[in-house]
């Protein structure tokens, strides 16, 4: 083989290493959460009252990138109702760095539930 294609086809060779290493690379990165943030969607399951809980989901979107007005959510249905939480900017920047912290819901059908956020 001579030189020249033996030079050509190691630059080939190191060239697509190069592009390989670099998709690895940013497929970590992405999983991660580019930095290691641990923003994904999260469920989270209310206190028992009334004789049932329901659960929220808190999407990596309202975790990521919150509203500066805050957001409310709906509550999965449980006893043929549902409830609402207001979470505020802060809030949803707490869940998504996993502190702890409760809010109540909206009372419905004559109760209400508490969420613990960690």
């Amino acid at each position: 083989m001579p030189l020249s294609e033996l030079h050509y086809g190691r630059r080939a060779f190191l060239r697509r290493l190069t592009q390989v290493t670099a998709a690895i690379a940013l497929t970590l990165l992405t999983r991660c959460g580019l930095g290691g943030d641990d923003s994904s969607t999260r469920t989270f399951t209310s206190s028992t009252d009334s004789g049932h809980s329901h659960q929220l989901t808190v999407s990596a979107v309202l975790q990521s990138a919150p509203p500066a007005s805050g957001t409310t959510l709906t509550t999965s249905e449980a006893d043929g109702h549902t409830h609402t939480v207001d979470l505020t900017h802060d809030q949803l920047l707490q869940i998504a760095s996993h502190q702890s912290f409760t809010v109540t819901t909206s009372n419905d059908v004559g109760h209400e539930h508490t969420f613990t956020f960690n």
